[in-house]
This record gives structure tokens, C-alpha cells and sequence, in this order.
């Protein structure tokens, strides 16, 4: 009966390899870098953090929408800016 573990490692082995394709973001510009840094400050994501605070559940239930407030808060830093217009298309909220 040694011989099945042996069968099994190699399925085992496969299984746990990652799969995922190895997409990297793109570099962020240094006035991205620089609004991604203020995005802390946003009155939208502290007010969020102090209802979350120390409610995990509540965290893991709105973490989408704390990524778009963060995204929201970096976009209108990179407006201010000048850096990105205020046009185009928005995704439906």
C-alpha cells in the first residue's frame, strides 16, 4: 500500500501550482505615486475606516467599496493636478 502516496505527490504537486497568468499593473506616474500616497487624507475613505474599526466582517462585506473610494479619492487628486480631465466615461454607480 506505499505506492499510493507516491501516486498521490505528483496530483498534489499539481494542484497547488499557481495557475494565474502573471499580470503585472503598470508603473504608476509620480503624481499617481503622489495622490496614492495622499489617498490616507480622504474624508470618504477615514470616515469608512472609523465605521470599520474593529469589525472585520463589516471590512470584508464592503471592501469593494472602500477600493472605489479609494480610486475615486486618487482620481480626483490626479484632476486637481491637472493631470487627468475631468471627462470620459465613469462606471455606473
Amino acid at each position: 500500500m506505499m505506492w499510493r502516496p507516491a501516486l498521490l505527490l505528483p496530483l498534489l504537486v499539481v494542484a497547488c501550482a499557481d495557475s494565474s497568468p502573471g499580470i503585472v499593473p503598470a508603473p504608476l506616474s509620480p503624481q499617481e505615486q503622489a495622490c496614492a500616497a495622499q489617498v490616507d487624507q480622504d474624508p470618504a475613505l477615514k470616515e469608512a475606516r472609523a465605521i470599520s474599526a474593529g469589525r472585520l466582517e463589516w471590512q470584508w462585506q464592503h471592501e469593494p467599496e472602500i477600493q472605489q473610494i479609494k480610486r475615486d479619492a486618487i482620481a480626483r487628486c490626479l484632476r486637481s493636478r491637472g493631470s487627468r480631465s475631468g471627462g470620459g466615461v465613469e462606471r455606473l454607480r
